[in-house]
């Protein structure tokens, strides 16, 4: 029996930080099972498993709110953490790190598309100190790159003005 769903994939990810309701999902449907299994949950990481390009694995999203009826798509990985002692945003920050995507690059498999297993997500080495002081870390760059967010588009309003003014 299956039920309509809306469906988080690849680009959705990819091409956002944050996956909240704002987003147009793609309709599908799916059984009881694959919704028990593959529905988003608030505090969710999701990355991307696979690329064209050994250097582009692992892109994470956070998922920012609570979500309707919203499952993860294909080629994507669930981590859930445990919120009592992780915080997720934390997580997701990580997985932005340096640190954190060249474990990835280093064990990307393929040759026209390249992809990590599930075993190397459950292998990541991150740094997790107390959760206190991951939810400082969290808002800390939250609100920095807030910030370099809205210098960068007024950077570009202001060149395309002076484009224009050029023109």
């Amino acid at each position: 029996n299956q039920k309509k769903v809306k469906l988080c994939n690849y680009v959705d990810v990819y091409k956002n930080d944050y996956i909240t309701n704002d987003l147009e999902f793609m309709i599908a449907t799916a059984t009881d099972n694959e919704i028990e299994n593959y529905l988003l949950l608030k505090g969710d990481i999701i990355i991307t498993k696979d690329s064209e390009s050994w250097d582009d694995i692992a892109v994470p999203s956070y998922v920012d709110e609570d979500l309707q009826d919203v499952l993860c798509g294909y080629h994507l990985a669930i981590i859930r953490v445990d919120s009592l002692k992780t915080s997720g945003e934390f997580i997701y920050r990580a997985f932005l790190s340096y640190y954190v995507s060249k474990q990835y690059k280093v064990k990307a498999k393929g040759v026209t598309r390249f992809g990590i297993s599930y075993q190397h997500i459950h292998d990541t080495n991150i740094i997790v100190p107390p959760r206190e002081q991951q939810l400082e870390i969290a808002d800390y760059i939250r609100i920095k790159s807030s910030q370099i967010d809205k210098a960068i588009e007024t950077i570009k309003k202001e060149i395309s003005l002076i484009t224009e003014y050029r023109t």
